[in-house]
Parts: C-alpha cells; structure tokens; sequence
C-alpha cells in the first residue's frame, strides 16, 4: 500500500490555517496560563485532554468547527490548537473529521466512533489528525493514520457552538509510537 505522508500534514496545514483566520480578534488574551495559552476554564471556546504515549501532558487550547469541500469530499472538522495566535508557542494541533460525499456533514447529538479515514466513516464516525509541534513545524510528528480507535460524544448543540467529549488512541506513520487521548473535552466555535 502507497501512503502519501504529506496528504496528512497539508490536510493538518489547512485546518490549522482556517481555524487561525477564523479567530476573532475579541478573544480574551487576559487569561493566560503558563504556556502562553489562554486559558480553558474562563474562554467560550476549548478543547482540553490528557495525552500518554508517545506524547505526555495535559493539553488546551482554542476549537473552532471548519466545514470544508474539495473534488467532491465535504469535510466537517473540529479543530483544537494551542499557542500561535493565542500567543506563545503552539504545542500541538488535534483535528477530528468527518467526510461524506453529499454536502458537509452536520452530526447531531450522539455518539460517534473515530476510526479509519475512509469509506467506512463517511457520514457516520470521525477520523483524527493529532500533530505533535512541541519540537517546531519542520520536526512535527502525526498521529491519527495508523490504527485509530476512540469515540467522540457530541453532548449539546446550537448555531454557535458544538460541545462534547472525546478518547481515542492512534499510532504514527513518523515513528512507530502510539498515543493515548482521555478526559477530552471541547466546545467549538461554529
């Protein structure tokens, strides 16, 4: 099987891009924590998770809901990230996808598996991009497209915000290590 290492980082890229311009420029930057970060507890918007394995800590940040369409895949993303444009340096991004193939994906109030990106997932579960920046962009390390398994609970939504809980574990193509995702928690901006 041919796998295309870049496929991942540029769809990682593009997330991360348009979850950046999408931030307002009313966020709250008076909240920080010791990584430069705002805050999870006092921001309208977060993603926050424990992480073991090839990556350790306690990880929040910023999450925003991107919809996307590209040669006929419609893409719905959940999309966390730390640093960057909340001030100091970004850590780590974690996107969670859903694709289908007639018009973006809108999933309701439930409980999703997260599994292999692929026909098996369109309209009906998420597959996961974790990139590790922790080391800068140039030494970036993902997760998410070697053995991904998990589920993602969508626990309230309305026309501003999309709120659940997530675990999932999934491996990496760059190094054979494998990460484990518990206590997730966001709430994103739609």
């Amino acid at each position: 099987m041919i796998r295309n290492r870049k496929l991942p980082r540029l769809a990682s890229a593009l997330a991360l891009t348009i979850g950046l311009l999408a931030c307002s420029s009313d966020d709250n930057s008076d909240n920080n924590n010791n990584n430069g970060n705002q805050n999870p507890a006092t921001q309208d918007y977060f993603m926050t998770f424990d992480i073991a394995g090839g990556v350790e800590g306690a990880k929040s940040g910023f999450a925003n809901v991107i919809g996307e369409s590209s040669f006929g895949v419609h893409t719905y993303m959940i999309s966390g990230f730390d640093g960057g444009a909340l001030g100091g340096n970004q850590t780590f991004s974690l996107t969670l996808y859903m694709s289908g193939t007639n018009g973006i994906p809108n999933p309701e109030v439930g409980t999703y598996p997260i599994g292999d990106a692929g026909p098996a997932l369109m309209d009906t579960g998420f597959w996961v991009v974790y990139t590790d920046t922790e080391n800068g962009f140039q030494n970036a390390v993902e997760y998410g497209l070697e053995n991904p398994s998990g589920e993602l609970t969508i626990t309230n939504k309305t026309s501003r915000f999309v709120e659940g809980t997530f675990t999932l574990t999934a491996g990496s193509w760059d190094t054979s290590e494998t990460i484990q995702i518990t206590n997730g928690k966001f709430k994103a901006k739609i």
